[in-house]
């Protein structure tokens, strides 16, 4: 008996209830398995509108060339849109699971991620960069893993560096354009730039302070504010009034007491989101955009210790009885003070003389040059100066459990460091002497930025100033890093036969990984590192009273990440094994969350059957400390060993764990899908697009 076949709209509207999801595929998959069961089902489960929601949900960042282009090859399919997002995923996870288990092509891999994938996987790197916790440990709004996963501690690490990588590459060809083309970049493009440090799209962030300006604009028409410059009712202050009253309504206002230094009040990003109570140059940033939205011609003055903001409009006589101070003239500039604008709004320029012949500054050419419109390059300058004096707070607010991290605030005076740099004039001994600090940090840290430094950082700020002596010894320090980390093999230290001695024979008692708590002074660590001797400086040695131990100079000697975020070297006699078997894995979760680098150097934490926690090596420490692994998996039970394709290296892992899976692939058939035809090629007319990794004289 035949059936009759139900109607279209019934199929797309059964198709339309499948929820989109950035992270869950479950509702993707059941559509693609209808698209490869008939090809009436295929003509509707491939239907733009009901692949639209899936695809504009899961990707919110993209580059915009490279967007168009694909619009064109899917001629704006969305079904085909979808998959090619999905197959660059794919290379995204698989180029995520190369920088987790191999140390050596880590440059290598920031490239691709950088200048290949771009801002593309930016979406897919967020969704491995969160960190799930083991379900004992995880507290009731946090992500929790049922069963741990071997790099459950440096996947989000891992994913979160790749992500930074990209956003810096944006930041850094932003304030490029800074310097070549200011024409073209807005007040507030220059300072999202910041945000790309700390993995934040600066893309993104306009986006949010579009909306933001939208929201503004909203607000006042509804308020009956007149905003058509050629109305009879204009006044601009009375517009800028209107704007400064809803900023107060929304939470922007001047930060007090220890919240002024906070970092976050100088990253765009977190100023319209969570730290809305900030510093006068980024409400200034604020206003500036949504007059500019608003029609109003509004710039910033970088007027000596405290930043303000000139308008230009047409003054009613109304205004001049609220507001007085104003010449005689219709049309003029107007300072504001929008930082305590509920004090006073207008600065008179007479007021604003006074205060820099205070100063000493009584030349009327300097005077009328501190009170002009500054442009993007000295602003975001000064926001870099600022980012730097906010340094030194942060660093007395880490002792604080719910202070921020040390690796935040490493990543924050990076920020200010390269803004210095690209914005400097090439080839100046302050930039020069800037990038070789900036280079400590990047071999610290940011072992998926070197490519950055390479080419982009490096070239902007040597420029043709070949002769520099300070830019060739810069020049070879970052060629010699690279080749350490893309080249040469680490010499194993304890290696499987010697156990548990050093190579030369010296007993280690401890490995890499072990909780210790010192013997003297009580506080916690994990061990990264040992020597089988002190390795340390000899005014070092004087000043601790190495000699002074029981056992002196000549015993092993550990790098311990410790719970407060220093990193401390520990002699052996006063290194104690942290066994607590009821908060193992409470200690476990202090240390991610407060001690330093855990997560570049340990891929996850365990636990074993006896109570003894351990930090499980990375791949960086592994080729160095064999041994340190086969002497983990001693100590925490029964377990299995796995071997890494990737990294031809043992592996312990515990009864439960989850092997690493293998590369990621769409979960829907993939051949009965046609073929996607390639981008179209550029007319011949156009210029060639550049290389995608720029050349660069100063380097092979």
């Amino acid at each position: 008996m035949a059936h009759l076949a139900l109607p279209i709209e019934i199929y797309e509207h059964i198709f339309q209830l499948l929820v989109p999801s950035p992270t869950e595929d479950a509702d993707v998959f059941a559509l693609a398995q209808c698209a490869a069961t008939s090809s009436f089902m295929r003509s509707i489960a491939t239907a733009n509108l009901v692949w639209m929601a899936h695809y504009q949900v899961r990707y919110l960042a993209s580059n915009p060339i490279k967007e168009t282009e694909r619009i064109a090859a899917c001629n704006g399919s969305y079904f085909k849109l979808y998959r090619m997002r999905r197959l660059l995923d794919r290379r995204a996870l698989d180029t995520l699971q190369d920088a987790i288990y191999r140390k050596q092509g880590r440059c290598t891999t920031g490239r691709l991620f950088a200048y290949d994938l771009g801002i593309d996987v930016h979406d897919v790197l967020r969704t491995q960069s969160v960190m799930r916790w083991p379900r004992n440990i995880a507290k009731t709004d946090e992500p929790a893993l049922d069963s741990l996963t071997l790099d459950w501690i440096a996947r989000p690490y891992w994913a979160r560096e790749a992500m930074t990588v990209i956003t810096k590459l944006e930041a850094l060809r932003l304030w490029r354009k800074v310097v070549v083309q200011p024409q073209y970049v807005s007040f507030a493009e220059g300072f999202a730039a910041f945000s790309g440090f700390r993995g934040v799209s600066p893309q993104q962030v306009i986006k949010d302070l579009n909306a933001l300006c939208k929201r503004c604009e909203s607000h006042l028409r509804a308020k009956g504010v007149s905003l058509e410059s050629g109305l009879e009712d204009y006044d601009v202050v009375n517009i800028s009034n209107e704007i400064c009253l809803w900023m107060r309504e929304e939470g922007f206002r001047l930060a007090a007491g220890v919240d002024y230094h906070r970092m976050e009040n100088h990253f765009l990003d977190c100023v319209i989101t969570t730290h809305r109570d900030t510093l006068p140059l980024s409400l200034v940033v604020i206003f500036v955009s949504l007059a500019r939205h608003l029609g109003v011609e509004a710039h910033p003055v970088g007027f000596p210790q405290h930043v303000h903001v000139l308008v230009r409009g047409h003054v009613p006589s109304t205004s001049r009885f609220f507001f007085p101070g104003f010449p005689e003239r219709g049309e003029e500039y107007i300072h504001l003070d929008i930082a305590k604008s509920d004090e006073r709004l207008v600065l008179p320029r007479s007021h604003l003389i006074s205060i820099l012949e205070g100063m000493g500054v009584t030349n009327s050419v300097q005077q009328g040059q501190l009170l002009q419109p500054a442009n993007v390059r000295d602003m975001c300058g000064r926001a870099g100066s600022n980012v730097q004096h906010s340094f030194h707070t942060e660093l007395e607010a880490l002792a604080n459990p719910n202070g921020p991290r040390y690796s935040y605030i490493r990543d924050c005076v990076h920020a200010a460091m390269s803004a210095f740099v690209m914005l400097s004039t090439p080839g100046t001994r302050g930039a020069t002497t800037m990038l070789m600090h900036m280079l400590n940090y990047v071999e610290d840290a940011h072992r998926l930025d070197w490519c950055l430094m390479q080419y982009e950082v490096f070239p902007n700020d040597v420029g043709h100033h070949t002769n520099d002596v300070g830019a060739v010894q810069v020049r070879d320090q970052l060629i010699h890093m690279y080749e350490l980390q893309e080249t040469n093999e680490l010499q194993a230290k304890r290696d499987a036969d010697s156990m548990p001695l050093a190579v030369d024979g010296t007993n280690v008692e401890f490995h890499v990984g072990t909780l210790m708590r010192h013997a003297k002074f009580a506080y916690i660590g994990v061990i990264a590192d040992w020597n089988t001797k002190c390795h340390q400086p000899e005014q070092w040695m004087r000043e601790m009273g190495v000699d002074m131990l029981s056992r002196g100079r000549n015993q092993p000697f550990y790098t311990v990440f410790a719970m407060d975020g220093t990193v401390r070297y520990v002699a052996e006699e006063n290194v104690e094994v942290h066994t607590l078997p009821s908060d193992t894995w409470g200690t476990i979760r202090e240390l991610l969350m407060n001690a330093k680098n855990i997560e570049m150097h340990f891929d996850r934490a365990e636990v074993g059957k006896n109570g003894v926690g351990k930090f499980i090596m990375g791949a960086d420490l592994r080729r160095e400390f064999p041994g340190d692994v086969l002497l983990a998996q001693k100590e925490l039970g029964e377990l299995q060993l796995f071997i890494l394709a990737k990294t031809e290296q043992s592996v312990v892992v515990p009864p439960g764990v989850t092997h690493p899976t293998a590369p990621w692939k769409p979960p829907w058939p993939v051949p009965p899908w046609p073929p996607i035809p390639p981008p179209p090629k550029p007319p011949v007319s156009e210029p060639v697009p550049p290389l995608p990794y720029p050349e660069s004289p100063w380097f092979p």
